[in-house]
């Protein structure tokens, strides 16, 4: 019995030629018995998780016991995957060990590992998100050119990896600089049309340098390096994003939140029936997909139910000028209006000085003598 879940992704043919006949033989029927529930796909899934059992416990299939099965689930349990993966491993032992033996008592102690709310905001929130220099640093991170289009498009385009992993180069067409995907999702049945730009020129470039002679239309884009007509499995873009985010000194950025990081600058910019067309899935299901932050909301609440946009850096310099100009206009109108009222006090403290002496005969007298010895009298009888 192994101590640790093993690394597979390039051990797997290892791993079946430790299996005899007998074990070749019970790992078909099985797989013929998913068959008829599972499309092909899900099938290979199983295919390789019990191939890896019964490479964990170092035995045969037909000696696998209570203490074997619970064995392979602590590995699982205390391996360093997601528990997203764990409990699909777990899920698969189940499968497994309740249609070999028919005996639910071996398995009735493999509890799956409890998720709350299917989403651990801890690592999944706007703050977690993957910024575009972490984007440019996996990019110069990759060591081929396989490696550059399969980031710069699963990133683009806000794919599930099952998504990247099933296309094929008739699933693309590229028109100049723009690209566009179809799509389909085992996940929901459909398929969409996805348009792309950015990762254009990786693309073209991996197609030029294909790794397998004569590529044909129905080729799988990013195909299992030994075998054209197999698919990577998921865990290989898993193990890619931890090698390159390693590699690049960032930290660990797993698949999924590049789909998370996408859907969410999409629904900065587009209706939520289009963003939830454009990730394939249902409206309800891209709420789980969008983590706006606070100022994102108040930017497109302002922009579109107020048609308030913010300005660019050049409107902003001439807006700041033009307010400048208005308060040193502002300044000297109020300056104006000062001097004006400055008057307008002295003219009333004038009129209220002569209406008070004009009401009084003695101050009359007085003003009238001074104006004689001033000779002002006479200048004013003549006026």
């Amino acid at each position: 019995m192994k101590k640790q879940y093993p690394n597979y992704l390039h051990q797997m043919h290892l791993a079946e030629k430790k299996l005899n006949a007998e074990d070749r033989r019970t790992l078909e029927e099985y797989l013929n018995y998913c068959r008829l529930t599972a499309g092909e796909d899900k099938v290979q899934q199983r295919r390789r998780y019990v191939v890896q059992f019964r490479d964990i416990a170092g035995v045969p299939y037909d000696q696998f016991d209570r203490e074997t099965v619970e064995g392979i689930y602590l590995v699982i349990k205390n391996s360093g995957r997601e528990d997203v993966g764990k409990n699909e491993a777990i899920k698969n032992l189940k499968r497994f060990i309740n249609w070999k033996f028919e005996d639910m008592n071996l398995t009735k102690n493999l509890k799956v590992i409890n998720i709350r709310k299917g989403r651990n905001t801890k690592k999944i929130n706007p703050s977690t998100l993957i910024t575009d220099k972490e984007v440019e640093a996996l990019i110069r991170a990759c060591n081929s050119l396989k490696e550059k289009a399969m980031i710069t498009l699963f990133v683009e385009c806000g794919l599930r990896p099952q998504e990247l992993l099933g296309l094929k180069w008739d699933d693309i067409k590229i028109d100049e600089d723009v690209g566009q995907l179809r799509v389909y999702s085992n996940k929901v049945k459909e398929t969409r049309i996805l348009p792309f730009k950015t990762c254009v020129i990786h693309l073209l470039r991996w197609k030029d340098e294909y790794q397998f002679p004569d590529r044909r239309a129905g080729d799988l884009v990013f195909p299992n390096p030994t075998h054209r007509n197999r698919k990577l499995c998921r865990t290989y873009l898993s193990d890619l994003f931890r090698r390159l985010c390693k590699r690049a000194g960032i930290r660990h950025i797993f698949p999924y939140l590049a789909r998370h990081t996408r859907i969410t600058q999409l629904k900065k910019e587009l209706p939520i029936a289009v963003c939830s067309a454009y990730a394939g899935h249902s409206e309800k299901t891209s709420a789980t997909y969008t983590h706006l932050t606070e100022d994102d909301v108040r930017e497109i609440v302002l922009e579109k139910i107020y048609n308030i946009k913010e300005p660019t850096p050049g409107e902003r310099r001439k807006f700041e000028k033009e307010i400048e100009q208005i308060k040193q206009e502002i300044l000297e109108y109020q300056e104006r209006l000062a001097e004006l009222e400055q008057k307008e006090a002295k003219r009333k403290e004038g009129d209220e000085i002569i209406n008070a002496l004009t009401n009084d005969p003695d101050s009359l007298k007085l003003i009238a003598k001074a104006m004689v010895k001033l000779g002002l009298l006479g200048k004013l009888m003549k006026i």
